[in-house]
């Protein structure tokens, strides 16, 4: 799968990518889990502030997107009820 990825803390005002592009192996839900495959994503003030190094959030942090985001289930280990996949 594709991601984008950020590899230092970098000021926005000294350069326009601060994000990679990169291939990455696709992720297995674990039991209880789901995996979703996002259409769409927004980025908050905060997230900018951490790019930049303003603000400190720690490696757990990039799991728990604040942000506003949208995609389908595309993986589970079992059935969920109401979460079929392609559930929006």
């Amino acid at each position: 799968m594709n991601a984008m990825l950020l590899r230092r803390i970098v000021s926005l005002r000294e350069t326009e990518t601060p994000l990679d592009l990169v291939e990455m192996p696709m992720p297995a839900p674990a039991a209880g889990e789901l995996l979703i495959k996002v259409s769409a994503c927004g980025v908050c003030h905060t997230e900018l502030d951490e790019i930049e190094g303003r603000t400190s959030a720690g490696r757990e942090r990039a799991r728990d997107q604040r942000g506003g985001w949208i995609g389908r289930v595309s993986r589970r280990p079992r059935p969920v009820p109401k979460l079929e996949l392609g559930t929006r």
